[in-house]
């Protein structure tokens, strides 16, 4: 995921400045699980790399929300193409399928809570992206994060970023950690912008949560949430 980093999401139909044609991108992930939270045949080495051969299945799910997540807001991010469209919201769940779907139960319906944690929030209206993949810094630092804010709604879109520390267990409040930068944006419709807010590492090493959200007054779906897993050093 650090390749990212350096990565625009161009789209390649584009030619001397000109558009060529319009593209949706949909089969961006090959994360997918069977219901029971085993890889299927095309995933197997992937989660075998990104959370070993001797993962829980519900460890499996939560790489691949997060994963995902994170695939998903990146190229909402890069405004390089028509639509991000998510492939197997429905699937078959067979023994030899490529592909699955992400439901928990397909009889009431019930997506998996991972899934819909994670992607809930990455395909909001107001669209985050931090541009930050590593999976390590060192404790005490201090550096600048670049933070991609898009607006897919049709009127203005106004209101504050926070961005912050979390423990890995979800405590909002850690002794020792900065408070969270606070900046105000404001959005055209159908617009984006970039921010680059510095923060503090924390100075005690453990498993963290960078957090970053965007509250807007008067949205339904507000706030956003966009999260890196981080394990800070000594």
């Amino acid at each position: 995921m650090s390749d990212l980093e350096k990565m625009t999401g161009a789209n390649e139909s584009r030619e001397e400045g000109r558009w060529t044609h319009a593209s949706i991108i949909n089969e961006y992930d090959w994360l997918w699980l069977h219901r029971d939270g085993t890889p299927t045949t095309l995933a197997r080495k992937v989660y075998e790399h990104l959370v070993g051969p001797g993962a829980t299945p519900d460890q499996r799910r939560e790489a691949c929300a997060y994963y995902l997540a994170g695939l998903t807001e990146f190229w909402r991010a890069s405004r390089e193409h028509a639509g991000v469209l998510y492939l197997a919201y429905l699937d078959a769940d067979l023994p030899h399928c490529f592909t699955c779907d992400n439901f928990a139960d397909v009889r009431r319906p019930q997506l998996e809570p991972h899934f819909a944690d994670y992607m809930g929030e990455a395909f909001k209206p107001l669209g985050l992206y931090v541009n930050f993949w590593q999976p390590t810094l060192p404790a005490g630092g201090e550096r600048s994060y670049r933070v991609t804010i898009i607006n897919d709604s049709y009127e203005p879109a106004r209101g504050r970023l926070e961005l912050g520390w979390q423990s890995s267990r979800g405590d909002p409040a850690v002794a020792g950690l900065q408070r969270p930068q606070d900046i105000e944006f404001a959005i055209p419709a159908l617009g984006k912008t970039i921010v680059n807010p510095t923060l503090a590492t924390p100075a005690a090493p453990g498993r963290y949560v960078l957090t970053v959200k965007a509250s807007c007054e008067g949205k339904p779906w507000s706030p956003t949430v966009s999260r890196r897993n981080v394990t800070v050093g000594k």
